[in-house]
């Protein structure tokens, strides 16, 4: 296997799996390119299967985490695949963890992967989202911000324009989801 397709495959394994461990995002300076000292290793344990096999996974290819967060807590990913589906490599996707809290959002996560070198958390959107009330409005002007921060790469799949456009509509998805999981 190419080490890129290596990195491809646990980069987006990571974003799976980044709405219980977003602070792995931290260690991540590229691809297989890490910041954890030598003699400790991460590991990433439970990856969902496929949706026969996981009630948690719909058909349209969100994601939803059981939460182990207190009521009002939602969580979603969302990706596009390399082929158009929801099982390849993510050419965009994004993991949303939100908290309403009276009536407002009053926590979020954003993580966003696929459209550069490596997951990246994207504290615009979370900022944005803190404090609104969580309409379609409020989403989709938060989602807007998805890629601030964020060097989108060019590839094979997508060119910078692209990308930068599945990045906001793969945000606005996770997080509508994830407030419809918390309720």
């Amino acid at each position: 296997m190419r080490p890129a397709a290596r990195c491809t495959y646990s980069l987006d394994s990571l974003a799976q799996q980044a709405l219980a461990s977003l602070r792995i995002i931290h260690y991540l300076q590229g691809c297989l390119r890490g910041t954890v000292a030598v003699g400790y290793q991460l590991a990433i344990i439970g990856l969902p299967g496929p949706a026969d096999d996981n009630p948690n996974h719909s058909r349209s290819g969100t994601y939803q985490t059981p939460s182990k967060a207190g009521a009002g807590t939602g969580s979603a990913y969302d990706k596009l695949g390399r082929r158009g589906g929801h099982t390849d490599y993510a050419v965009a996707g994004v993991a949303a963890s939100v908290t309403r809290s009276n009536g407002s959002i009053g926590a979020a996560t954003v993580a966003v992967t696929g459209v550069g070198n490596r997951p990246v958390l994207a504290t615009e959107v979370a900022d944005a989202l803190v404090g609104s009330d969580g309409s379609d409005a409020a989403v989709e002007a938060a989602a807007a911000h998805a890629t601030s921060g964020i060097e989108v790469l060019e590839d094979l799949y997508g060119s910078v324009d692209y990308k930068t456009h599945l990045a906001g509509v793969f945000t606005a998805r996770a997080v509508k989801a994830a407030l419809a999981a918390a309720g």
